[in-house]
This record gives C-alpha cells, sequence and structure tokens, in this order.
C-alpha cells in the first residue's frame, strides 16, 4: 500500500502536539485522541463551516467499526478512480 509520506508527518505533528497517542497492539498501531485532540475536535465539529466535507464524511462512519481493510480501502481510494 502507498500511503502519502506528508500522512506519516502529520500524525507525528499530532503525536508531539499531544493530540493523539500510539500503540502498538497485535502488530498493529493504534492511534487514540488524547484530551487536547477531543478538544480541537469539538471544535472543529461546532464550527459549521469548518471542513464541512471531512466533517460529512466522518459522520458517515459513526458507529461503524473501523477495520484494517477498510482504512485500506479509504487510503486507497485513488485506486477505484
Amino acid at each position: 500500500m502507498r500511503i502519502d509520506p506528508s500522512l506519516n508527518r502529520a500524525i507525528e505533528y499530532a503525536i508531539a502536539e499531544k493530540l493523539i497517542s500510539a500503540h502498538v497492539r497485535s502488530e498493529t498501531c493504534v492511534l487514540q485522541l488524547e484530551p487536547g485532540g477531543l478538544a480541537l475536535a469539538s471544535q472543529i465539529i461546532a464550527d459549521t463551516d469548518c471542513m464541512v466535507e471531512e466533517q460529512a464524511f466522518a459522520e458517515a462512519l459513526r458507529g461503524q467499526r473501523v477495520t484494517n481493510d477498510r482504512v485500506e480501502q479509504l487510503l486507497n481510494w485513488e485506486a477505484t478512480l
């Protein structure tokens, strides 16, 4: 799977800013929102003009279990064009 290097950089910045934490479980890296990340997410959600398309996408995922296979599908969206 090809991942844009900017994704790794964004994750590193989010960890450095204590917005998320990373944990390895069963050879998989799990990212978890920390209190600062939850606060930022709440601010974004409260602003109806901020990241409108991204908010709609996240809302469509609400309640679903996001598996590694689903993440791979989402990251390989260009292959479906």
